[in-house]
């Protein structure tokens, strides 16, 4: 790091503040990364990154403290602009653009003032700032202490080590459940404003290439629409029609050629067979429950349909199905919370959707009572199982949904692995290469318990997230 004179400090600057950039710098620049070896660079990363939390929360509570005196300074009109000024200020510094800073600000603020614990778990390395930005910026901005409070406690300790999609996922599912008359009226004015655009300018790719087709429409449908996407993508791909095009191209021109009219016909999404073989002996582990009114006939020929599998809760059902229409929230594996309003809607119009839904519903307790598919077709209840019960690719933190995920055998079937939910789990494509590779150690201690050993001998523990109770 270089010497405070370097970085533009301005001699005003008291001398305990000149002197805060070199403070973590000599243990860091004692060490040399090349003369280490692979396991103590893992080590070093490691602690430098315990070190870089703790100076985050450290600056962050600086950054407060900033906009508190900012604000303490000003008159009440002036309030607004003091804001302004303290990011323009702190912009300069740090060389970010006003926006930005004053994004910083206020989630620093909002982090010291509202959610403390969340501050001292990424004081203490528990949490990084990716997370810890991701818990307390979701939340409306003007929830009072109470649901602050217990919003913060639910995360603690319900949020563990899951990072990006599902972290969210729980933020989501928590603040509904917390505050569910405010997400009710949020859904509402969201869906009334839903619309299609073309946006220009594809990030990725620059001017007068590519445009992004966006449909702002409901999240059920949205889920649904990608997944019968996909669905007819991999049936292309099976038939011989892909033309060397990736899945995520494949979809692309699916649905280009969807709404254009211009699709051929193809077959639906293939079942695995060592699946198909053995699902008539998966009863002895989940027992396959059809539902009244969810066994629906079998979708018309040639019509490739996707699958996405939805957690009930036995009181979110209609009355005509059993429940008894409560507000217990739903789930979307690998997609997170859906409201129980939604969850009915699917239930009642699940046979007349082009998608396969597969549903577990679950008792209060979280316990699963039933397993099946809205699909005349034998149910395929394994895979329905180790869809709802793994959610997403086995890998931590991995978000991939497990619907797009293999059916991996953690003890190969060839040698003698069983295909039953003790040998079974969900993994993309990707982490089932990495399975494979020799370095790498995968075992299964339980049914979806599986223990990741890497290259350098560190372990990895993964565990089934419960089923949301009712």
């Amino acid at each position: 790091m270089n010497p405070p004179a370097t970085l533009g400090l301005r001699e005003e600057v008291p001398p305990a503040a000149r002197s805060l950039p070199t403070a973590v710098a000599p243990w860091v620049r004692a060490v040399d990364p090349g003369a280490l070896s692979s396991g103590e660079l893992l080590e070093f990363i490691t602690r430098i990154e315990s070190a870089r939390r703790e100076l985050a929360a450290v600056q962050l509570a600086a950054m407060a403290a900033f906009t508190d005196q900012a604000l303490a300074q000003a008159p009440v009109p002036r309030q607004t602009s003091a804001h302004e000024e303290a990011a323009a200020e702190l912009g300069l510094e740090l060389q970010l653009s006003p926006g930005a800073a004053g994004a910083w600000l206020s989630h620093a603020s909002r982090l010291v003032a509202d959610f403390p614990g969340i501050h001292r778990a990424l004081a203490d390395g528990a949490l990084d700032e990716s997370r810890a930005r991701t818990i307390c910026d979701l939340p409306p901005a003007d929830w009072p202490a109470p649901l602050c409070a217990a919003y913060e406690a639910r995360m603690l300790a319900e949020g563990g080590t899951r990072t990006g999609t599902r972290l969210k996922n729980l933020a989501k599912r928590v603040i509904v459940e917390l505050d569910p008359d405010r997400a009710r009226e949020r859904h509402g004015r969201t869906i009334e404003a839903r619309t299609t655009m073309v946006v220009d300018n594809h990030p990725a790719h620059g001017p007068g290439t590519a445009s992004f087709l966006v449909a702002d429409i409901d999240t059920v449908d949205a889920l649904a629409v990608q997944q019968r996407l996909g669905a007819i993508a991999r049936g292309l791909k099976r038939d011989g029609a892909a033309g060397g095009r990736s899945m995520d191209q494949l979809r692309a021109d699916t649905a280009v050629s969807l709404l254009l009219g211009r699709l051929p016909a193809t077959s639906g999404p293939e079942i695995p067979a060592d699946l198909a073989e053995h699902d008539a002996a998966v009863s002895a582990h989940v027992e396959p429950v059809a539902l009244p009114g969810l066994a629906g006939p079998r979708p018309v020929e040639f019509s490739p349909v996707g699958k996405l599998h939805v957690i009930i809760p036995l009181s979110a059902l209609p009355a005509e199905l059993g429940g008894a229409t409560s507000e217990a929230l739903a789930e979307i594996c690998g997609h997170g919370p859906i409201r129980a309003d939604a969850a009915r809607a699917l239930a009642r119009e699940a046979t007349h959707r082009a998608t396969q839904w597969c549903y577990t519903v679950v008792d209060p307790d979280g316990t699963p009572l039933a397993h099946g598919l809205t699909a005349y077709r034998p149910p395929r209840v394994l895979r329905s199982h180790i869809d709802s019960r793994d959610r997403t690719c086995r890998f931590p933190h991995c978000p991939r949904p497990a619907v797009e995920c293999d059916a991996d055998h953690t003890r190969a079937h060839h040698r003698g692995g069983p295909t039953d939910p003790g040998n079974l789990a969900a993994l993309c494509r990707k982490h089932h290469r990495l399975k494979q590779h020799p370095d790498w150690r995968l075992t299964q201690s339980g049914p979806g318990v599986l223990t990741w050993r890497t290259p350098h001998r560190r372990v990895h523990t993964v565990r089934p997230e419960p089923y949301p109770g009712g």
